[in-house]
């Protein structure tokens, strides 16, 4: 049985450039998914800031996760995901529990362990235009 992936993508409220976009973000995760032989069940997109967890695309992410309808979650940047080190923590940890990994588009190789995603929910924008 194929992997079930959901894609997530967010456009934040100073993101800007082609890279920020979501299409862009979702294309980019679907070239992922399709590379690893994942099948695809579940797209979303949120517009806002990933310093708020109360966003309907983590709602649903949440909501399959739970249900054991998805085994990964792909998104180009795990601030994508979220910009607070502790709501990343915690979601990291909910999704985990379930048995569903995070995989990022820019940083296969890193995969998510719970050290990169703090690493990288901490960092400074990165290069390719993630905003909060």
């Amino acid at each position: 049985m194929k992997t079930r992936a959901f894609l997530y993508a967010r456009m934040g409220v100073a993101d800007s450039g082609a890279a920020g976009q979501p299409l862009a973000q979702l294309d980019a995760c679907r070239a992922y998914a399709t590379a690893h032989g994942y099948r695809v069940v579940a797209e979303s997109t949120d517009f806002g800031s990933g310093l708020v967890m109360e966003r309907p695309g983590i709602d649903s992410m949440l909501a399959l996760a739970r249900k054991g309808a998805i085994d990964v979650v792909v998104t180009r940047d795990v601030d994508r995901l979220t910009r607070n080190t502790l709501a990343a923590q915690r979601l990291m940890a909910e999704l985990a529990a379930v048995g569903v990994r995070v995989e990022t588009v820019t940083a296969p190789a890193a995969g998510m362990a719970p050290s990169a995603v703090m690493e990288a929910v901490a960092a400074p924008h990165s290069a390719v235009g993630a905003a909060p």
